[in-house]
């Protein structure tokens, strides 16, 4: 399985819609719009790098498979496409 470092993985979601909320841990919840929604996701301070488990829970958090995390994170998957999977899964209703 493939790893990532969290700043690879904070870009990505930086990049695609999300904005950072500063909590004990960074919170990025997505926006499209301008309308901030309750998809969110977070990200340990202290991580350097994210494992399987760890991308797994991001995944969830973020309403995607695993291996549709690796193109989100990876660039095939943008801003929009993401937005038009979770609308056509129902959850995401903007």
């Amino acid at each position: 399985m493939s790893t990532y470092p969290t700043r690879a993985i904070r870009n990505a979601l930086l990049a695609k819609g999300y904005e950072e909320e500063y909590t004990h841990h960074i919170v990025f919840r997505l926006v499209v719009r301008g309308q901030r929604t309750e998809i969110r996701t977070r990200l340990s301070h202290g991580a350097r790098e994210y494992g399987s488990s760890l991308l797994a829970q991001v995944a969830r958090q973020m309403g995607l498979r695993r291996k549709e995390l690796d193109a989100f994170l990876q660039c095939p998957m943008d801003h929009e496409q993401y937005v038009r999977l979770l609308q056509e899964r129902g959850a995401l209703k903007v």
